[in-house]
């Protein structure tokens, strides 16, 4: 018996692969390195609505560090550019 998950699931694979090289040319390898991060967490998303998949405590503990280190990283980097000086342009 023939199964579409294989093919879609290799589609979606070349997709997401193809993005995050765009991605690469267009914004800093930092901010791409972020949306590679959530790549599980919107894994996991698909796979509750889909499937009806759910968390373990051990999961839901990676989830929240995950966020945390988005978090930490996106304060950090605000942090940084309001300390930097402003550059005059002439």
């Amino acid at each position: 018996m023939f199964s579409f998950w294989p093919l879609l699931a290799g589609f979606i694979f070349v997709l997401r692969l193809s993005t995050y090289y765009h991605a690469l040319n267009l914004i800093n390898i930092k901010e791409v390195a972020l949306f590679a991060i959530i790549s599980p967490i919107i894994t996991f998303a698909y796979s509750f609505l889909l499937f009806g998949e759910t968390l373990n405590l051990i999961q839901i503990v990676g989830v929240l560090m995950v966020f945390l280190g988005i978090y930490i990283h996106v304060v950090m980097k605000s942090k940084i550019q309001k300390n930097e000086p402003k550059q005059n342009m002439v």
